[in-house]
């Protein structure tokens, strides 16, 4: 029976319905120049190689606002559930709980300068998403039942959703502008196209619950909408017959340099959004169910069975409008302070790098949400060869963690890994995230 509950319990907070998160262990590092201009578009192209390739490029986030991922396995994988568990997971919940998950798969990306000043490229990334957010009393009426709830109305459950994989790909241009002796500007831009071949979302839909005081009945009063879009009859254009939506985004930075030492950086990413009007199905409702208990009668041969639950139905409609999805917009600022050396051969690079990070999240609706985002890092790199750095992370000033990267050059290879919270699978805080990311390429 445990087990069947706390599979359940389990469903419940990662059930059926998580875009970009922050990749902050690439922030202060010298081997990730890519990797950072994604979320700094001007500063790209500003390692010092002419030719930069990034290949099969990796990063998996998972954030929950709800509960801990050490204690959620700890307590899946216990033998007994108790009353302490149900209320450990009520006291960790919110009044909004949001759970992100997802992941980005770069296969290639290809940078190379044109005189000293320009960086070029272009590359494509398959992104996958699922956010889900939800409130409500569902794992205490589960448990402990609905009797505690006499005579009131209560707010079973209230979410909303989406799950979505686009495939993005996009060109990017970074420009210096020569100021003054020791000041220079410089501007990125990336257009891009995002291409989805499908996606179901959950909107404002939710369960109250109305117990009767002599716990005689209850009411389930509910109202709900889900849109979808997949591959059916209708063959979309010249991006293949699987294509569901596609739209252009953008992505726009700029910074200022002083004495190649203090960089001051903005951006403005993802704007935009899917419109999906091929092979839509929309589904949604309200109504009101009321359970009076199971009659039976006739034992003695025929047994009749009386539920009133059985007889019930489901009021919805079913259309075909079109829906959108917002991209994750963001604004992004970030200041930081580096410490140049040359190597014998007059190559510069970056002995030292610190700084700070600051990310909000501009529409509630996409998986970043409108959380800030606040990140402050240092990393060393002695000789150019060998990087490694650490960060102190957060979300909201609510959720910490320590994340911390390393990576290597040799020759024209660079390989690297790294994480924003190295710790997120340890501790029994609600509320807690975790990612990794990979990266490998070439540099000339």
């Amino acid at each position: 029976m445990k087990r069947i509950t706390s599979a359940i319990l389990f469903l419940i907070l990662l059930s059926p319905s998580l875009r970009a998160q922050v990749n902050s262990s690439v922030f202060y590092s010298n081997d990730h120049n890519i990797e950072l201009a994604a979320t700094f578009p001007s500063l790209l192209g500003l390692d010092r190689a002419r030719v930069q390739i990034d290949l099969l490029g990796y990063y998996a986030y998972l954030n929950s606002t709800a509960f801990s991922f050490n204690y959620l396995r700890q307590f899946i994988s216990s033998n007994l559930l108790q009353n302490s568990d149900i209320n450990r997971i009520s006291n960790g919940l919110s009044s909004k709980n949001r759970l992100y998950m997802g992941s980005s798969f770069r296969p290639i990306e290809l940078y190379f300068k044109i005189g000293k000043n320009l960086t070029l490229g272009a590359g494509g990334k398959l992104r996958t998403d699922l956010r889900f957010s939800f409130d409500g009393k569902l794992p205490e009426v589960l448990w402990k039942g609905n009797a505690a709830y006499a005579g009131e109305t209560i707010n079973l459950l209230s979410m909303d959703g989406l799950i979505e994989s686009p495939v993005e790909l996009y060109a990017a241009a970074a420009l210096s502008i020569p100021n003054w002796e020791n000041i220079s500007i410089r501007a990125g831009i990336r257009p891009k196209v995002l291409i989805s071949y499908g996606a179901f979302q959950i909107e404002d839909s939710k369960v109250d619950l109305y117990t009767e005081e002599n716990g005689s009945y209850f009411d389930l009063n509910y109202q709900f909408r889900a849109n979808m879009a997949f591959p059916g009859d209708t063959l979309p254009n010249r991006f293949g017959p699987a294509m569901q939506a596609y739209t252009l985004g953008i992505d726009l930075g700029a910074s200022v340099i002083l004495n190649k030492t203090y960089y001051f950086s903005a951006s403005l990413l993802d704007v935009g959004k899917m419109q999906y009007s091929m092979n839509v199905r929309n589904y949604s409702g309200s109504g009101s169910l009321r359970y009076e208990g199971i009659e039976i009668s006739d034992l003695s041969g025929n047994l009749n069975i009386n539920d009133s639950t059985l007889t019930a139905s489901l009021d919805y409609n079913s259309t075909r409008e079109s829906f959108s999805t917002p991209l994750p917009s963001r604004l992004a600022i970030q200041a930081m302070y580096r410490i140049a050396r040359k190597k014998s051969n007059g190559r510069e690079y970056h002995l030292f790098s610190a700084g700070i990070t600051l990310i909000q999240g501009l529409n509630a609706r996409s998986t970043f949400g409108s959380q800030t985002f606040v990140s402050l890092g240092a990393h060393v790199n002695p000789g150019g060869f060998f990087n490694v750095g650490a960060n102190i992370n957060s979300y909201n000033l609510k959720q910490w963690g320590l994340g911390a990267n390393a990576s290597f050059r040799l020759f024209a290879f660079r390989f690297g890994v790294g994480s924003s919270n190295i710790f997120a699978f340890t501790g029994n805080e609600p509320g807690s995230y975790g990612d990794l990311m990979i990266s490998g390429g070439l540099n000339f």
